[in-house]
């Protein structure tokens, strides 16, 4: 469901365009789903209501957003792009306006992250070289990476070239590498053996990296505990991670980057 919600929300222009069509999709998927079903489970006030929401006729307001986006079956980041569509559409201000538009433009980028195919990648050194190109406004020269990672990962840098060639993510011009994907993802017969191995590869790195990092500078944070929480509390807490870390993640990426970073996040139960 979400992967075809994301679909229609990024292709709609305006909230009453998403809610037809996201109301029209989840029927389609679901022949029991019907206007009384979303207007129970929007929290509406009556089926009238829901009916003219749905056909157009009357607008969304930011009072019932987060009932819609219930009924309509939403994850946290759809519900949260319904929310900034409605909030762009009802706004008074230019600046009203502009900060709606700002905030749906991130929703946009973590979703496009979601929606990207995956393609296989074994080498793990090649997801950096990938992320730096970031550092040279996505078009960087052989010689700007090489510098950036050392002479002496000259080979490796250029290994890592080949595959993210070979495997069409990035091409190489006259002058200079170009982005064709804007994401690498693992992906083959052994998925889960691939995602395990590359966890494995960055908490590596990070405890390599503590002596350098920890307590020595505000750009960098190491943090760990242990806490008591309720079990029926946790899965939700998790899906709602999840979706703020994709969300932070695509906030703090640029195009124009200076600084190449690991972001490295564990949370597991004890018992």
């Amino acid at each position: 469901m979400a992967r075809d919600a994301y679909h229609i929300l990024l292709a709609a222009a305006d909230p009453a365009t998403a809610l037809a069509r996201l109301f029209d999709a989840r029927k389609a998927r679901n022949a029991r789903f019907s206007l009384a079903k979303f207007c129970r489970e929007a929290g509406l006030v009556s089926r009238g209501h829901a009916s003219d929401l749905v056909h157009g006729k009357r607008a969304l307001t930011m009072r019932h957003v987060a009932g819609v986006a219930h009924g309509l079956g939403l994850d946290e980041l759809g519900a949260e792009y319904l929310r900034h569509l409605v909030a762009r559409a009802r706004a008074k201000t230019p600046a009203a306006t502009k900060s709606a538009g700002v905030r749906l433009a991130l929703l946009e980028k973590t979703m496009r992250i979601v929606l990207e195919p995956a393609h296989a990648l074994p080498r793990f050194f090649a997801f950096e070289v990938f992320a730096a190109f970031g550092l040279f406004a996505n078009a960087p020269t052989l010689e700007q990476l090489v510098n950036a990672f050392g002479a002496e990962r000259a080979k490796e840098v250029r290994e890592a070239l080949s595959d993210l060639e070979r495997r069409g993510y990035v091409e190489r011009g006259a002058t200079s590498y170009t982005l064709k994907r804007p994401q690498i993802m693992l992906e083959g017969a052994d998925v889960r053996g691939a995602q395990l191995a590359f966890l494995r590869h960055a908490m590596n790195d990070a405890s390599g990296q503590l002596g350098k990092w920890f307590g020595r500078s505000p750009e960098a944070h190491f943090e760990a505990s242990v806490i008591s929480v309720k079990r029926d509390r946790l899965a939700p807490f998790v899906r709602e991670l999840k979706a703020k870390l994709l969300e932070m993640q695509a906030e703090l990426e640029t195009g124009d980057a200076d600084a190449l970073v690991r972001f490295n996040v564990q949370l597991y139960p004890v018992f």
